[in-house]
């Protein structure tokens, strides 16, 4: 990961967010108003449990290099365990350290030795907000003499040290501890993208930058792929171990992002023009200038949605002041720079406690486990259940009440379940419900157990008819007033029923229309709004065809509707078994009336 120098005189190009947890103090004010009622004992244990948790994926993450949670996981339950000891005060813990340094930190056991940096390498500060930003801006641009702000990309790798003599590289150490880290001077020459040699401009040059893996060329043919979790880990453990693959070392980059020489530039915008002249070149493609917050945001927006198509994997954005006088000015603050910042990308996952799991019935009787937790914001969108699949995917996951689990955001921003990120020692399993008890031709009608997926049936049959107004507040009312006990009873619903569940006068107006023009819908599209075993739309057009009415396709011979709906005898006889139920023949009369007023 990114680092930056403690020698402000020197222009630096991208610098390192800190790993280390920092809560906002607002943020603690509120965990602490919200503190968890528990017995002492009972805290004791499940802040020796979370604590245990977190140095067992540090052990994962540091030395096997297989961790099993990201970045964002790991500090939400880094976050958790702070939270609480500042609830219990009283309770001490052997906490080592919950923190996240580079890789390269607890990979320092290797053969190769240590050697002193040139520059000492340490660490930037964090944006917790938009808010940070924009102070940070302001501070900038207040001075008379400013020369702007600059955006680069916040690059996830691991930081190193180059040293060229006269033009030759004869130096090159990973981060270690910030003064001193090991020699992998052999490695980094047998990487193609890093030269062995640079226009001797000065006698020394030192660069301070990131090692990171060229996502365009990693891909399944690159030796020992499999064994990391992802390209930060991958060059971590490359880069340490003790006979690399070449194969491996072909796929690694460098970004630097400091410029050591005996003539300083004026600017950061002046250093990534000198780094370009001696053969560093990603530099000048990735950093911008930044005039506002609005366009911070932008062109942080802008780099996270290209993120796939970059050749490096990034986490965020630094943003820095362009006038080395005005750092200067600016200074530090315990060794960290007032005139630079990290922002990271807002998370797309985020970690939260089961309070219950519930259970939702379909319309064809599939159960659906749902985990409702404590609310968690996410991209904005704020999240409160999540379906947990299937009834065996709960009990594979071992989802349980008190579990901290992780949820994720993908696709179209559709919430989904992650992992079990925490068992808690108290944990709950919810009773699970019988899964005999329904079926595709369970509950057409509304009876003791019954009613969630008979509001399934219901939203189903007013989807396909186009039915307006049924939304699922109306639904409910209408089913627990006992008004509609059947879904016949949906086709005569009055306007005056539906402004008393909560409808408009006029949203009640257009829903009698639709009703009134039920029987001039495709034959076709009525069918499938009976929701009929193994009939989905195709099926169901092709009935919709073959016969002009009701009357047609209950009177057709079993051969000729396997032919008209392309099915075998099974299905037809579940068709015609499905039918004849009492609640579907009503609902069908019905659709029969209506076509006769056409």
């Amino acid at each position: 990961m990114q680092r930056f120098s403690s020698l402000l005189l020197i222009p630096l190009i991208a610098l390192f967010i800190t790993t280390s947890f920092m809560a906002p103090s607002t943020a603690l004010s509120i965990e602490r108003a919200s503190c968890p009622e528990w017995p002492e004992q009972d805290a004791r244990q499940k802040l020796e449990q979370l604590n245990q948790e977190i140095q067992h994926h540090n052990q994962l993450y540091f030395v096997k290099q297989m961790p099993v949670l990201s970045d964002h996981e790991f500090d939400a339950l880094a976050k958790r365990l702070q939270v609480l000891s500042n609830c219990f005060p009283n309770i001490e813990l052997n906490t080592g350290t919950t923190e996240r340094p580079a890789p390269d930190n607890a990979l320092d056991k290797s053969t190769d030795k240590d050697i002193q940096h040139v520059y000492s390498m340490g660490s930037l500060r964090k944006a917790e907000s938009d808010n940070d930003i924009s102070e940070f801006l302001q501070r900038v641009f207040r001075a008379s003499d400013h020369s702007g702000v600059i955006l680069q990309p916040k690059i996830d790798g691991i930081a190193i040290e180059l040293v060229y003599q006269d033009g030759k590289l004869v130096s090159a150490s990973t981060r270690g501890d910030g003064m001193m880290g090991k020699n992998i001077l052999a490695k980094v020459k047998a990487i193609p993208a890093i030269p062995d040699e640079v226009p001797a401009t000065y006698a020394r040059i030192v660069l301070h930058g990131e090692l990171f893996v060229r996502l365009d060329r990693w891909n399944d043919k690159t030796h020992n792929r499999g064994r990391y979790s992802s390209a930060r880990h991958f060059v971590a453990g490359i880069i340490h171990s003790n006979a690399p693959e070449l194969s491996s070392l072909e796929v690694l980059d460098f970004f630097p992002w400091a410029l050591f020489q005996p003539s300083a530039a004026s600017s950061e915008s002046e250093t990534v023009n000198q780094l370009y002249t001696i053969g560093f070149y990603l530099p000048t493609q990735f950093t911008e200038p930044v005039k506002s917050l609005e366009e911070a945001i932008k062109k942080r927006d802008q780099l996270q949605k290209q993120a796939d198509r970059l050749p490096f994997l990034l986490d965020g954005v630094v943003l820095k002041a362009n006038s080395t006088a005005q750092q200067l000015a600016m200074g530090s603050s315990n060794f960290i720079p007032n005139w630079a910042l990290a922002w990271k990308f807002p998370p797309d996952v985020a970690v939260t406690t089961v309070r219950n799991i519930e259970f939702k019935v379909g319309r064809t009787g599939t159960i659906t486990p749902v985990a409702v937790f404590e609310p968690v914001e996410i991209r904005g969108q704020t999240i409160t259940r999540v379906s947990l699949g299937s009834l065996n995917n709960l009990q594979g996951k071992d989802v349980a009440i008190g579990d901290q689990i992780s949820i994720a955001l993908k696709g179209s921003a559709t919430p989904t379940f992650n992992k079990v990120v925490l068992r808690d020692l108290q944990r709950k399993h919810p009773v699970l419900p019988d899964s005999q008890q329904y079926s595709p031709f369970t509950c057409l009608s509304l009876v003791p157990g019954c009613k969630e997926q008979f509001i399934a049936r219901i939203q189903w049959l007013s989807k396909r008819l186009d039915l307006p107004g049924l939304d699922e507040p109306v639904i409910h009312h209408l089913v627990n007033s006992g008004q509609v006990k059947t879904l016949a009873d949906v086709l005569t619903l009055s306007r005056e029923q539906l402004q008393k569940a909560g409808n408009s006068e006029e949203q009640s107006g257009y829903f009698r229309s639709a009703i009134e023009l039920t029987g001039s819908l495709p034959f076709g599209q009525q069918i499938r709004a009976l929701g009929i075993p193994e009939i989905g739309k195709a099926r169901s057009a092709k009935l919709g065809k073959a016969f002009s009415d009701w009357d047609q396709l209950l009177q057709a011979k079993d051969e000729q509707l396997q032919v008209a709906a392309d099915v075998g005898g099974a299905t037809i006889r579940q068709l015609r078994h499905y039918l004849q139920r009492p609640e579907n023949q009503a609902l069908i009369r019905i659709f029969k009336q209506l076509q006769t007023r056409q």
